[in-house]
Order: C-alpha cells, then sequence, then structure tokens
C-alpha cells in the first residue's frame, strides 16, 4: 500500500477529473494506456512546476533528507523502494552527521537524567 498525503491525492483526483474529460471531449481517438501521466510529461510539469513556485528542485532521491529530519529509516527504505532497510543505512547514513553523538547522549540521559554524558 502506497500512503500519500491529502494534498499529493487531492492533486491526483483533480487531474482523474482531467483526464476523464478528455476522454469524454476525444472519444475513441483518446489514447488510453492506463496511466495517471507519462514519464516524460511528468518530469517536464515537475520542472515547471518547481521553477514557477521557487521552491528547491527536489529529485526523487533526495527523500534520503528525510534521514535528517529523523524519519525512521524503515521508512526512508520503503519510500525509496529499497527491500531492505540496510540498503538505506549503508548508502545514506553518512549524510546524517552526530548520529554517533546523538546516540550516545540519547542513552546517557536515558541512564543517567543527564545530557553530553562523554
Amino acid at each position: 500500500m502506497l500512503i500519500l498525503p491529502a494534498i499529493t491525492l487531492m492533486a491526483l483526483n483533480d487531474h482523474l477529473q482531467k483526464i476523464s474529460e478528455e476522454k469524454e471531449r476525444y472519444d475513441e481517438s483518446y489514447n488510453d494506456y492506463d496511466l495517471v501521466c507519462r514519464f516524460r510529461s511528468l518530469t517536464q510539469l515537475w520542472k515547471k512546476l518547481i521553477k514557477k513556485s521557487e521552491v528547491p528542485d527536489i529529485r526523487f532521491h533526495d527523500l534520503r533528507i528525510m534521514l535528517k529530519q529523523g524519519i525512521h529509516p524503515k521508512i526512508v527504505s520503503e519510500r525509496l523502494g529499497h527491500k531492505k532497510v540496510g540498503i538505506t543505512l549503508d548508502t545514506y547514513s553518512h549524510i546524517v552527521p552526530g548520529l554517533q553523538e546523538t546516540a550516545v547522549d540519547q542513552f546517557a540521559n536515558e541512564l543517567f537524567g543527564k545530557k553530553n554524558f562523554c
């Protein structure tokens, strides 16, 4: 099962409505490949939207940023399509600075109620 944010679901529903309207308008001449959109169309649209909205250009593999945000590695792994979380951790754990320090601090705090034990 793929879990998507509500805003994505709303956009997909809007797009489905547009597809239905196009199918009706073009009748038998409409090429229906059971796709939400073609990859090339999506890539071109994405680049236009990014440029227009002035937000950072985030690529699919930039999902690894979720690791920096503290999102559980299993979730990041699933989003990236990795079969095992170990692939994600082996590939991307270097991008999360301070993992060892954070682990030591959390462990010490749990045991002794103190931060920066080392």
